[in-house]
């Protein structure tokens, strides 16, 4: 199940057996006596969920098979992160039976839902203004002249916030 920030906080197995490994899939969490059964239960895939998104860094079709088996009938996957173009995988547990028997949706969302045309403007006035830290989110930056290795980098999944600066710094 798609719960952590980082899939290296996953239990062994993506199983949760105790307290322990609730802790470890939740760091910072006030694990109160009442909270732990119920996330110990969630974290097993015991209650289902009414939605599941998937907004890791580099998502893979496992990952979005892991949401769509955590979530209820008539739930909906929301896959926000993005992936490497050439991911062919399947998508574990989809299939014609799930998709009509349970009534599941999987469905992406790019820019909230919104429209480009009418976002990018206030956003950028927001950033601007110095409202909207973008440049935190960038992880890597390019000259123009690398604008090959940017996309190389990009299919290749080894960056995915990277930025190409049209006017050269200085």
């Amino acid at each position: 199940m798609v719960l952590a920030e980082r899939e290296a906080e996953y239990p062994p197995g993506g199983h949760v057996q105790d307290r322990g490994q609730v802790e470890l899939a939740l760091p910072g969490l006030d694990l109160g006596a009442i909270a732990v059964p119920f996330l110990v239960d969630l974290l097993r895939g015991e209650v289902p969920l009414d939605s599941a998104i998937v907004s890791i860094g580099v998502v893979k079709n496992e990952h979005i098979g892991q949401a769509f088996g955590a979530i209820r009938k008539a739930g909906t996957v929301v896959v926000v992160g993005v992936s490497n173009e050439r991911e062919g995988a399947p998508v574990p547990g989809f299939n014609a039976i799930t998709v009509a028997m349970f009534q599941k949706r999987i469905q992406g969302s790019l820019y909230g839902m919104g429209s480009p045309r009418d976002a990018m403007p206030n956003l950028l006035n927001l950033y601007a203004a110095g409202r909207l830290n973008l440049d935190a989110l960038i992880t890597r930056r390019y000259a123009l002249d690398d604008v090959n290795q940017a996309y190389a980098d990009r299919r290749s999944g080894v960056n995915i916030r990277g930025a190409v600066d049209f006017i050269p710094a200085g």
